[in-house]
């Protein structure tokens, strides 16, 4: 979302992305197996921490891909 919000060079944004999954590592990988499992609700069904983690990285994953999309049609074509 914050890509959203500014005008950020290529660099920057792959330096916040690489400094977003770091944090992200740092934070999930001292879970244990029995704490991926643990459950919640998400409106109206259960899901797994694991399962809602990799929902939301899918989610982000498809955010990022459409933003690449609109950046290469907004890209003024070269002329011939």
């Amino acid at each position: 979302r914050w890509a959203a919000h500014r005008e950020l060079t290529a660099e920057q944004l792959l330096f916040r992305l690489d400094l977003t999954a770091e944090r992200l590592v740092a934070m999930i990988e001292p879970l244990s197996e029995r704490e991926w499992h643990r459950t919640c609700r998400v409106g109206d069904r259960s899901v797994t921490l694991g399962e809602l983690v990799a929902g939301m990285l899918e989610h982000a994953r498809e955010e990022l891909l459409a933003t690449e999309v609109v950046a290469r049609l907004r890209r003024p074509r070269a002329r011939s």
